[in-house]
């Protein structure tokens, strides 16, 4: 199974995010320093576009597309539609990538 990560990634909403708001990561680094930036939108990104399967039709691709930029644009913008989207992954998935993450 191909996943989304492999054919797309939002690069346009992981810059613009990257630079201000809640994706930035500055206010982070307002509390303290800390020498590894890392900005959540390109984390969130990351990880919803691992979890989530490339459609083989253009119609299925561009509605993932559109909830994952949505998702990009404030820190509670995970939309019900998305969740069930994930959710749909497998509990298979979400448990290899946590394991992935935590090691």
């Amino acid at each position: 199974m191909t996943r989304m990560i492999e054919r797309w990634y939002p690069c346009d909403e992981v810059s613009t995010n990257s630079d201000r708001g809640w994706g930035s990561g500055n206010s982070e680094v307002m509390l303290f320093s800390w020498f590894a930036k890392r900005p959540l939108v390109q984390a969130r990104a990351a990880i919803l576009t691992s979890l989530l399967a490339w459609p083989e039709d253009a119609e299925g691709q561009q509605r993932l597309q559109r909830l994952v930029r949505e998702a990009m644009t404030e820190l509670d913008g995970v939309s019900e539609e998305l969740r069930a989207e994930i959710m749909g992954a497998g509990v298979e998935r979400l448990t290899s990538i946590i394991r992935a993450i935590a090691a």
